[in-house]
C-alpha cells in the first residue's frame, strides 16, 4: 500500500512539473517558427541565487554576441576587485623650484591613473574641477610658470582603442579612446546649421586647438526624408569628419565624436584657467609617456566619485567610455602597464580563481563593442550568483543595474508588467543582437537570468516582445 501511494506521488509531481513547465516549452516551440527567430541563436538561463535550482533554461552553455551585457562582467570584476569605494587619483605635481616672486622654474605635471569621470557631464560636480586645481596652485603662491604643463599619460599604454573594434566606430563618441587621462567624456560637440540652405559650422566644443578642423561630406537636400548624419575621426588626429546628409532650414544641430587627443586638451584647459587668474605659462603645453617621478612635489590629488556610482552610470547610460576604462585598470593589478590584452587575461584569470569555468568566455574589451566578445548564459549567470551570494558588494552590485520600465536602456522593459519593478537588468544591443541579463526578485528570492538572441531576423521591438513573453512567463513560474 505504501508502494502504491509513493508511485501515485511520484505521478501526480511529474505530471505537475511537466503541466507547470509546458507555457514556457509552448513559447520556445512558438519562437521556433516565427519569421524573427526561425534563424536565430538563442540562449537562456534562470537561477535563484539562493538555491543553485535552475528555473528554466534554453541552450545556456552555447557562447553569443553580447554586446552591452559585457560591462555587467566589466563592472562585476572591478566592483568585486577594488570594492564599492575604490576611487581614482589624479596626481598634481611640480619639478623646480619656486623662487621669492613666485616664479615656478619648472614644470606642473598632471599623472593620470585612468579615471574617466574628470569634467564628466555625468558628474556635473566635476565640471568646477580646473578651479579648484587653479586654487591649489595658487595656495603655494604660485604666480608665473617657467616651464609647461605636462600631461603624463604612461600609466596606460598608447593603443587608445581595442584592435578589435570596427573601423565605422572609431573616433565616434561611443568608441572614444582610452587614456590614462581622460577628460569631458573624451567628447567632442561639434554644431552646424542649414539655415540657409547650405551647411555652415556654428561651434567645436571643446576645441582641442585652433587647428581643429572639421571637413564635410553632407548633403543638404530637400529630398531627405531624416537627418542622417556620422561623424567621426582618427584618435590623435584633429581633423574630423561629417558625413551624411541633412534636411535644409534647420537651426543648430548638434553632433558629437571623440576628442583627438583628451589628455593634451585637459592640461591645455589647466593652462587656460591658470592665465584667467594671472598665472602666466611659459611654454607650449604637451604629453608625456612617464608615469611619475620621485624628484616632484605633490600640489593636490584630484579624486573621482566612489566606484559604485561610477559603475551605476556605467550600467545604468551604458557608458562606453566608462567601461572601457574600467576594464583596462584591471590589467594593473597584475602589470604595471594597462593593456586590453592583459585586463582580458586578468578579468579571466580572477573569475577562474572563484571557481567559475571561463572555457566559454571570450572577452576583448570592456564595453562590448567588438562583435568577438562572446559569452554563455550560464558564464553571466554564475557571475551574477557569485555577485549576489559571496561578494561583499552585492548591495552596491545590485543597485547599479537599471529597473525596468524606469531607467536607462530599460526604460521602456516590460512596460505595464505588474512586477517590472523587481527586475534589474542590464541590456546590450547589436546589429542582430539583443540580450538581456540582471536579477529578479519575487517572495523574498532573489533570481539571475541572462537571455541572448543572435542574428534575429526584421525589427529589433519584435524581439523584445519576445524576451518579454520569456521574462514574464519565467517570472510566473518561480514559487509563489
Amino acid at each position: 500500500m505504501r508502494k502504491t501511494f509513493i508511485l501515485i506521488c511520484t505521478i501526480c509531481a511529474t505530471v505537475f512539473s511537466a503541466y507547470s513547465q509546458r507555457p514556457l516549452e509552448q513559447l520556445w516551440q512558438k519562437i521556433d517558427t516565427l519569421p524573427a527567430t526561425r534563424h536565430a541563436q538563442i540562449g537562456f538561463v534562470c537561477r535563484n541565487t539562493a538555491t543553485g535550482k535552475t528555473v528554466a533554461e534554453l541552450a545556456p552553455h552555447k557562447t553569443y554576441t553580447p554586446a552591452s551585457v559585457t560591462k555587467v562582467v566589466t563592472t562585476a570584476t572591478i566592483l568585486d576587485m577594488l570594492g564599492a569605494d575604490f576611487k581614482f587619483q589624479t596626481w598634481i605635481e611640480y619639478d623646480g623650484t619656486i623662487d621669492a616672486e613666485g616664479t615656478l622654474n619648472g614644470n606642473i605635471y598632471v599623472r593620470g591613473e585612468g579615471d574617466p569621470t574628470i569634467g564628466s557631464s555625468y558628474f556635473r560636480d566635476s565640471l568646477l574641477f580646473l578651479k579648484k586645481w587653479r586654487a591649489e596652485v595658487a595656495k603655494l603662491g604660485i604666480k608665473k610658470i617657467n616651464g609647461s604643463i605636462v600631461a603624463e599619460t604612461g600609466l596606460y599604454d598608447d593603443i587608445v582603442v581595442s584592435p578589435l573594434w570596427m573601423g565605422e566606430d572609431i573616433g565616434t563618441y561611443y568608441g572614444a579612446g582610452v587614456y590614462a587621462l581622460s577628460c569631458y567624456d573624451n567628447t567632442e560637440y561639434v554644431t552646424v546649421n542649414t539655415k540657409n540652405g547650405n551647411l555652415s559650422l556654428f561651434r567645436i566644443t571643446p576645441k582641442l586647438n585652433d587647428t581643429d578642423t572639421l571637413q564635410c561630406c553632407v548633403n543638404v537636400s530637400r529630398r531627405a526624408t531624416k537627418n542622417d548624419v556620422y561623424l567621426a575621426g582618427e584618435p590623435g588626429l584633429g581633423t574630423r569628419f561629417l558625413r551624411g546628409e541633412l534636411r535644409p532650414y534647420l537651426d543648430n544641430m548638434t553632433f558629437k565624436c571623440d576628442i583627438a587627443n583628451p589628455p593634451l586638451l585637459l592640461v591645455n584647459s589647466f593652462k587656460k584657467e591658470l592665465e584667467s587668474a594671472g598665472i602666466k605659462v611659459q611654454r607650449e603645453c604637451s604629453v608625456a609617456r612617464t608615469k611619475g617621478s620621485a624628484n616632484r612635489q605633490p600640489i593636490y590629488i584630484h579624486l573621482s566619485p566612489a566606484l559604485s556610482e561610477i559603475i551605476r552610470s556605467t550600467n545604468v547610460n551604458s557608458n562606453n567610455n566608462f567601461a572601457e576604462h574600467l576594464f583596462k585598470h584591471l590589467a594593473l593589478q597584475n602589470d604595471s602597464v594597462a593593456s586590453f590584452e592583459r585586463s582580458a587575461e586578468n578579468l579571466l584569470k580572477y573569475w577562474k580563481g572563484k571557481g567559475i569555468d571561463t572555457s566559454a568566455a571570450f572577452m576583448y574589451d570592456g564595453s562590448g563593442l567588438t562583435p568577438k566578445n562572446a559569452f554563455s548564459p550560464d558564464f553571466i549567470v554564475d557571475i551574477l550568483s557569485h555577485m549576489k551570494n559571496n561578494s561583499n558588494y552585492a548591495e552596491a552590485f545590485f543597485k547599479s543595474l537599471p529597473v525596468a520600465g524606469k531607467e536607462g536602456t530599460v526604460a521602456n522593459l516590460l512596460n505595464n508588467f505588474a512586477a517590472q519593478n523587481a527586475f534589474h537588468v542590464k541590456s546590450g544591443s547589436f546589429r542582430n543582437v539583443q540580450c538581456y541579463a540582471g536579477y529578479f526578485t519575487k517572495n523574498g528570492q532573489t533570481y539571475a537570468f541572462c537571455i541572448m538572441v543572435n542574428n534575429f531576423y526584421g525589427q529589433r521591438a519584435k524581439i523584445r516582445q519576445i524576451i518579454e513573453e520569456i521574462l514574464k512567463e519565467t517570472y510566473s513560474q518561480t514559487n509563489n
